[in-house]
């Protein structure tokens, strides 16, 4: 009976390290996804990543990106005689121009804000406006706010991103950047955020330690551990 006790308490035990282990990876990666999107965000924006933390959150919390925003469909059809001439005043054409081309976009975007547009350019906008990178992509983003809830996750949070899970927010995952390395005939800024997880350790074997990350400081590799 104590054997049997024993055997199922093991057992039991590893299932729950496992549960652990799943969980605390799947977090990790998922983390570390924000992340990077994050940091190619601030590279198309600054030329480099951010190189610490710090910095990383405060472009976070202030930072934004631009929203295209896009209602209608250009018609199929050329401009009319009219148009065109309305038009001339834009540059895009010239005071009895043929007109042998299909309407363009840059035409409708124009035409519509006539202010008696036709009937098929009536509602059609294209406009770019900056927009809360921290709203758009994640605190407000539903899609991305039911993909975590979906698989447990808490919300989102700017300030235990950088926290290892299940750490009790001691651990941090090591960030690295170099700004300009070498990389064929160019040279390019490298970014590499790793860390060891914990719950990983395997039976039968010495080591405990599972590395996760993503980026490689001499490439421009931004793939992730769990990728490859």
């Amino acid at each position: 009976m104590i054997t049997l006790f024993f055997s199922f308490k093991s057992c039991n035990d590893t299932q729950i390290h496992d549960t652990n282990y799943d969980y605390c990876k799947s977090l990790a990666i998922q983390n570390l996804m924000d992340v990077k999107e994050v940091q190619k965000i601030y590279k198309e924006q600054n030329g480099k990543f951010a190189a610490s933390w710090d910095e990383l959150e405060v472009f976070l919390q202030n930072g934004t990106v631009i929203y295209v925003k896009s209602v209608g469909t250009v018609p199929s059809r050329s401009v009319s005689p009219e148009e065109r001439d309305y038009l001339v005043q834009f540059g895009l054409y010239e005071r009895g121009q043929a007109i042998d081309y299909n309407m363009t976009e840059k035409d409708a975007y124009f035409l519509a804000k006539s202010e008696n547009p036709a009937a098929d350019l009536r509602g059609f906008e294209r406009d770019t406006q900056n927009v809360s990178l921290l709203k758009t992509r994640f605190t407000e983003n539903r899609a991305y706010g039911e993909t975590r809830e979906m698989n447990g996750f808490p919300q989102f949070s700017v300030d235990s991103l950088k926290y290892i899970p299940f750490t009790n927010a001691k651990e941090i995952w090591t960030l690295e950047t170099m700004d300009s390395v070498k990389f064929g005939d160019a040279k390019i800024p490298t970014l590499k955020v790793s860390g060891f997880i914990p719950f990983s350790e395997i039976e039968g074997k010495d080591d405990d330690k599972e590395e996760i990350y993503f980026g490689n400081l001499l490439t421009n590799s931004l793939a992730g551990s769990w990728e490859k």
